[in-house]
């Protein structure tokens, strides 16, 4: 699943989970701190008979009520962020129903920069949106982000962070949830954010399409795959959002 073929449709007769092998998308490891509350619940992955259904137990964390498109290079995200610090418009604007305030966006992509490099240990989460907020300050206005690569560790770690999620989306999930999809198809309103205990990554889900209005199908395709605030990475995780969570009764997804 993480060499998802975003070129193939997703309601073609090929699995939307069967990964293109031809494909790398580089993920570093991810430190997770979920796990059930009971093991005995755990029912295993499996597929079926006939190679088509992936079938999987996952916290459903919630339905995609906005997105908010980063831009393809560290000095773009950058100024984003800078943007959301000024509560300026976003551009691209936001899509949808946002739940947050701009401080809180900042905060958590700051966040998620960091852990995107599977980096920052010994670095508290304070410390990380100190430095972007110095480093979003500070912005050139020539493009130029060599100052703050070097000397200061922890400025430097932020604008490779800031790269490594050039290009991604940022969402919220209904309940106020903030990830970064970091590989995959385009998201949609209503996506579906749930995460595997087997795995620890959250997968994006999209319910596959039935032809009616009225009827509800019991298959969902895989869109992508995603990093979620709180939940991994180095920093100090969200304690009040991994026991939400964990509270949470696991739902079994059927992937076509």
């Amino acid at each position: 699943m993480f060499g998802l073929d975003i070129n193939k449709p997703l309601n073609g007769s090929s699995p939307s989970w069967v990964p293109d092998f031809s494909r790398k998308l580089h993920l570093h490891p991810i430190t997770h701190y979920l796990s059930p509350r009971d093991e005995a619940t755990l029912r295993p992955a499996t597929i079926s008979d006939d190679l088509t259904t992936f079938s999987v137990s996952a916290w459903n964390l919630g339905n995609i009520s906005s997105i908010l498109k980063l831009a393809e290079s560290a000095l773009g995200v950058l100024q984003q962020l800078r943007g959301l610090l000024r509560k300026q418009p976003f551009e691209p604007a936001l899509k949808g129903n946002v739940c947050k305030s701009s401080e809180e966006i900042f905060l958590e992509v700051a966040r998620l920069s960091v852990t995107a490099l599977n980096k920052g240990d010994g670095y508290s989460s304070t410390e990380v949106t100190n430095a972007f907020r110095a480093i979003v300050r500070t912005l050139p206005e020539d493009g130029q982000l060599d100052k703050h690569q070097g000397g200061d560790e922890v400025r430097s770690l932020c604008v490779q962070g800031a790269g490594e999620l050039a290009g991604g989306t940022v969402f919220t999930t209904e309940d106020g949830i903030l990830g970064v999809q970091v590989g995959g198809r385009d998201l949609e309103d209503g996506d579906i954010v749930a995460v595997a205990p087997q795995t620890g990554i959250p997968l994006v889900f999209r319910a596959e399409p039935t032809g009616t209005t009225d009827e509800k199908s019991e298959y969902v395709r895989l869109v992508g795959i995603a990093r979620i605030d709180g939940l991994m990475g180095n920093l100090t995780p969200n304690e009040r959002l991994v026991e939400e969570i964990q509270n949470r009764d696991l739902e079994r997804f059927l992937v076509h």
